[in-house]
Protein backbone atom coordinates (compact mmCIF):
# COMPACT_ATOMS: atom_id res chain seq x y z
CA UNK A 1 0.00 0.00 0.00
CA UNK A 2 1.12 3.52 -0.66
CA UNK A 3 0.51 6.74 1.21
CA UNK A 4 -1.79 9.26 -0.44
CA UNK A 5 -0.46 12.79 -0.77
CA UNK A 6 -2.02 15.38 1.50
CA UNK A 7 -2.66 17.78 -1.37
CA UNK A 8 -2.32 17.41 -5.12
CA UNK A 9 -2.90 20.42 -7.34
CA UNK A 10 -3.54 20.26 -11.06
CA UNK A 11 -5.93 19.17 -13.76
CA UNK A 12 -8.03 16.08 -13.00
CA UNK A 13 -6.87 14.39 -16.19
CA UNK A 14 -3.18 14.97 -15.45
CA UNK A 15 -3.54 13.72 -11.87
CA UNK A 16 -5.76 10.70 -12.52
CA UNK A 17 -3.84 9.31 -15.50
CA UNK A 18 -0.93 8.57 -13.12
CA UNK A 19 -3.04 7.02 -10.35
CA UNK A 20 -3.03 3.25 -10.06
CA UNK A 21 -6.61 2.02 -9.85
CA UNK A 22 -7.33 -1.61 -8.96
CA UNK A 23 -10.09 -3.77 -7.56
CA UNK A 24 -8.99 -2.52 -4.14
CA UNK A 25 -9.52 1.15 -5.04
CA UNK A 26 -12.40 3.15 -3.56
CA UNK A 27 -13.06 6.52 -5.18
CA UNK A 28 -15.26 9.36 -3.92
CA UNK A 29 -16.01 12.06 -6.48
CA UNK A 30 -16.81 15.42 -4.89
CA UNK A 31 -16.13 18.26 -7.30
CA UNK A 32 -17.61 21.74 -7.74
CA UNK A 33 -20.36 20.65 -10.09
CA UNK A 34 -21.92 17.92 -12.19
CA UNK A 35 -19.86 18.73 -15.31
CA UNK A 36 -16.63 18.18 -13.37
CA UNK A 37 -18.11 15.08 -11.72
CA UNK A 38 -18.87 13.71 -15.18
CA UNK A 39 -15.33 14.49 -16.37
CA UNK A 40 -13.76 12.71 -13.39
CA UNK A 41 -16.17 9.77 -13.66
CA UNK A 42 -15.24 9.31 -17.31
CA UNK A 43 -11.55 9.27 -16.31
CA UNK A 44 -11.99 6.47 -13.73
CA UNK A 45 -15.12 4.46 -14.55
CA UNK A 46 -13.52 1.77 -16.73
CA UNK A 47 -10.31 1.29 -14.76
CA UNK A 48 -11.41 -1.44 -12.35
CA UNK A 49 -12.16 0.41 -9.10
CA UNK A 50 -14.19 -1.58 -6.57
CA UNK A 51 -16.26 1.49 -5.67
CA UNK A 52 -16.86 4.85 -7.30
CA UNK A 53 -19.14 7.11 -5.28
CA UNK A 54 -20.47 10.47 -6.36
CA UNK A 55 -21.74 13.12 -3.97
CA UNK A 56 -24.75 15.04 -5.18
CA UNK A 57 -28.45 15.65 -5.21
CA UNK A 58 -30.80 13.21 -6.89
CA UNK A 59 -31.38 15.83 -9.62
CA UNK A 60 -27.65 16.10 -10.29
CA UNK A 61 -27.23 12.32 -10.34
CA UNK A 62 -30.21 11.90 -12.69
CA UNK A 63 -28.64 14.39 -15.12
CA UNK A 64 -25.29 12.61 -14.84
CA UNK A 65 -26.89 9.22 -15.58
CA UNK A 66 -28.68 10.66 -18.61
CA UNK A 67 -25.42 12.08 -19.98
CA UNK A 68 -23.44 8.90 -19.40
CA UNK A 69 -25.96 6.39 -20.68
CA UNK A 70 -23.99 3.41 -19.32
CA UNK A 71 -23.95 2.99 -15.52
CA UNK A 72 -21.76 0.27 -13.99
CA UNK A 73 -22.48 -1.75 -10.84
CA UNK A 74 -19.45 -0.21 -9.12
CA UNK A 75 -20.88 3.34 -9.34
CA UNK A 76 -22.87 4.53 -6.31
CA UNK A 77 -24.75 7.82 -6.46
CA UNK A 78 -25.77 9.65 -4.47
CA UNK A 79 -23.36 8.06 -2.03
CA UNK A 80 -23.79 6.99 1.57
CA UNK A 81 -26.17 5.00 3.69
CA UNK A 82 -29.20 6.98 4.85
CA UNK A 83 -28.37 7.08 8.57
CA UNK A 84 -27.30 10.66 9.38
CA UNK A 85 -28.87 13.88 10.55
CA UNK A 86 -27.41 15.70 7.54
CA UNK A 87 -24.41 17.32 9.24
CA UNK A 88 -21.12 17.12 7.32
CA UNK A 89 -19.61 14.90 10.02
CA UNK A 90 -22.45 12.39 9.87
CA UNK A 91 -22.57 12.47 6.07
CA UNK A 92 -18.89 11.47 6.14
CA UNK A 93 -19.83 8.51 8.36
CA UNK A 94 -22.63 7.57 5.91
CA UNK A 95 -20.10 7.51 3.08
CA UNK A 96 -17.53 5.48 5.02
CA UNK A 97 -20.24 3.06 6.16
CA UNK A 98 -21.25 2.44 2.54
CA UNK A 99 -17.63 1.91 1.49
CA UNK A 100 -17.12 -0.58 4.34
CA UNK A 101 -20.32 -2.40 3.39
CA UNK A 102 -19.04 -2.81 -0.18
CA UNK A 103 -15.46 -3.64 0.88
CA UNK A 104 -16.51 -6.34 3.36
CA UNK A 105 -19.63 -7.64 1.58
CA UNK A 106 -21.48 -6.44 4.64
CA UNK A 107 -25.13 -6.68 5.58
CA UNK A 108 -27.43 -3.93 6.78
CA UNK A 109 -28.54 -5.69 9.95
CA UNK A 110 -28.31 -4.87 13.65
CA UNK A 111 -25.78 -6.78 15.74
CA UNK A 112 -27.81 -6.19 18.89
CA UNK A 113 -28.88 -9.35 20.70
CA UNK A 114 -32.00 -7.43 21.75
CA UNK A 115 -33.25 -7.44 18.15
CA UNK A 116 -33.40 -11.28 18.06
Amino acid sequence: KRDCPELTLGDFEDILKNEIITGETYIVIATRGHLLDEKVLNLVKDRGAKYIGIIGSRRKITALKENLGEWSDNIYAPIGLKISDGTPEEIAIEILAEILKIKNNGELVHRSIMSL
